[in-house]
């Protein structure tokens, strides 16, 4: 005969020890509980003030302008990828002579120019005026990693793309070909065909720390740029490489105030050559006077002309 056996009970010190459990548990949560509470308030403000203080910044892309070109097709004025540098000042406080050295060599600046620059005020991180090209980028970010082999180059250095007008051949034709500067063509054919020669600028966007310093990670094109046209001029590059020369012979040994001429094909009226004095260097035309910058004697002056 089976005998069914009633289940037995529950001791209660079992029960005691289960109560004991689920109170460990309750007190468990609750110190996570709060430990969130006191995360919240110590670190919350901090964190949604950073949030807010990292900003999303958006840029023109500048397009690549379009190349002036001499009889043969080769380039007299031609755009080059170049970089706005920004330079994390803060983090090379400690180290300022060597960063002043370093920048002065690569950029063709004297010590004392970019030391005036570095130390103008309490800044965090500084924009330099003049753009970098790719080969001074890389000279830069070398120089750096050395200085400061301890720091991720991209802390304390940030490259923004854009373009550099550059004039190949210095003071070649410079009157006739023109300048441009932060508005456009300035002058001569850069002016005269600057609505050719102007693309359709792009846009970019990168993030920005707290004192503005750029992050190089983020940045990114959201719209491609437009290159701008192509201009082909007639100018023959012997032809007004030996005017050039005549010319500055000519200044050299009578000194006159100003001084043209013009070299033309008789079949076709075409422009071979044309040069003016004074003149300048369109790389660097901030430095030249007003007069070489705006006037090119051989059309802006009326003359009278020799035996035709």
């Amino acid at each position: 005969m089976i005998q069914r056996r009633q289940p037995r009970r529950k001791s209660s010190r079992h029960r005691r020890r289960l109560l004991g459990l689920q109170a460990l548990a309750l007190v468990a949560l609750g110190s996570v509980g709060w430990r969130l509470i006191d995360l919240r308030m110590a670190y919350g403000q901090r964190l949604a003030k950073a949030a807010v203080q990292a900003d999303t910044v958006t840029g023109v892309l500048t397009a690549p302008r379009g190349k002036l070109l001499d009889s043969s097709g080769q380039p007299i004025a031609m755009d080059v990828p170049a970089y706005v540098m920004d330079v994390n000042i803060q983090a090379l406080r400690a180290k300022l002579p060597q960063l002043v050295s370093l920048l002065a060599n690569v950029l063709g600046e004297s010590d004392q120019t970019v030391s005036n620059f570095v130390t103008s005020g309490n800044y965090s991180w500084l924009q330099f005026r003049s753009l970098v090209v790719e080969q001074q980028k890389e000279q830069i970010t070398a120089g750096l990693q050395k200085l400061d082999p301890n720091q991720v180059v991209g802390n304390l250095v940030s490259f923004t793309p854009t373009e550099k007008r550059v004039y190949p051949d210095g003071v070649f034709a410079s009157n006739l070909i023109g300048y441009v500067n932060s508005s456009g063509g300035a002058a001569g054919l850069e002016q005269q065909y600057n609505s050719d020669l102007t693309g359709t600028s792009g846009k970019y966007q990168y993030t920005v720390q707290a004192d503005g310093f750029p992050v190089q990670t983020t940045y990114k094109v959201t719209q491609p740029e437009k290159p701008g046209d192509t201009v082909k001029t007639t100018i023959n590059q012997a032809i007004q490489a030996f005017v050039d020369e005549s010319m500055d012979a000519l200044v050299n040994k009578f000194h006159p105030s100003h001084a043209a001429a013009i070299v033309m094909d008789p079949q076709t009226g075409a422009i071979l050559a044309m040069a003016s004095r004074p003149t300048f260097d369109p790389n660097h035309w901030e430095t030249a006077s007003s007069e070489a910058l705006n006037t090119n004697w051989a059309v802006n002056s009326v003359f009278e002309p020799g035996s035709t």
